[in-house]
């Protein structure tokens, strides 16, 4: 007999500015080829659904969790590719463990299983996308040769915005646009981003994809807001720029901005050696 997972719930009525406090209290199975890092993650996975789930926001949320990988494959393509993003109607702002995932054993069906919980702030989107807030993306190629062909992104927004942009492979993630070193960081605070002026043609030219396989495929994120809101969730890489990142940090950044003050673009390519 195979272990089912459940959760109980203890949900808190708290709620400000569309905001509310849930915690869920989880139990999942650790199947033979199931290591505790993997069920952790699973575990942890599922715990925000439901927290979506109870705060109201449980739609498309399904679709949305069971795609979302920390690695880099198709399942992000896929999240960016269809309407899945365009109809969460919230978001998790921040959440912690309450009691952090423990491997237990379960004597009656005599294997292992995570048990974990979680209180996490779910804030429920109060707008709409603005159909007016859109930008023309070209110069993106379906396929570029490795360390030969640099991509030519040229990006022209219909209003004023920040912009925002996110290159991965196979391997990584990181955010190319804007670059920043340690010298940009002040005392005072978070690094200021460049306006983007409305119909003004901003052009980035100096990405040049790589691979060591005969063919990968890449792919670029590119994010416009009408606010600066900050990305702070990214490292320095070996030439002193902090570009290094991971996706599900990029998604949670987008997620937590009101849907009318952002515009995403996906555009996927692939790399030949």
């Amino acid at each position: 007999m195979k272990r089912l997972f459940f959760i109980i719930f203890i949900f808190h009525s708290i709620s400000f500015l569309a905001q509310k406090s849930v915690v869920v209290e989880l139990t999942y199975p650790l199947g033979d080829n199931i290591s505790f890092a993997q069920g952790k993650e699973i575990a942890l996975k599922k715990a925000k659904e439901e927290a979506l789930r109870r705060a109201g926001v449980g739609e498309h949320t399904r679709s949305f969790t069971t795609q979302f990988k920390t690695n880099i494959n198709d399942d992000v393509t896929n999240i960016f590719s269809s309407n899945i993003l365009l109809n969460i109607e919230g978001s998790i702002q921040s959440w912690k463990y309450i009691d952090k995932p423990e491997k237990l054993f379960d004597p009656d069906l005599r294997e292992y299983y995570i048990k974990l919980s979680i209180e996490a702030k779910v804030k429920k989107y109060s707008s709409k996308l603005d159909p007016q807030f859109v930008a023309r993306i070209d110069g993106v190629l379906p396929v570029y040769q490795s360390n030969k062909d640099n991509i030519q992104l040229k990006i022209i927004p219909s209003m004023n915005c920040y912009l925002k942009v996110f290159y991965l492979d196979e391997d990584e993630a990181n955010i190319v646009y804007p670059l920043h070193t340690r010298d940009d960081i002040s005392a005072e605070g978070p690094w200021k981003d460049k306006i983007l002026l409305k119909d003004e043609e901003k052009i980035i030219n100096y990405l040049e994809p790589d691979t060591d396989k005969d063919i990968e495929t890449g792919k670029l994120i590119i994010v416009i807001t009408k606010k600066q809101y900050d990305f702070t969730d990214s490292f320095v890489d070996e030439d002193g720029y902090y570009t290094l990142t991971q996706v599900d940090k990029i998604l949670q950044w987008i997620m937590k901005i009101e849907p009318e003050n952002r515009s995403y673009y996906f555009k996927q390519f692939s790399i030949t050696r």
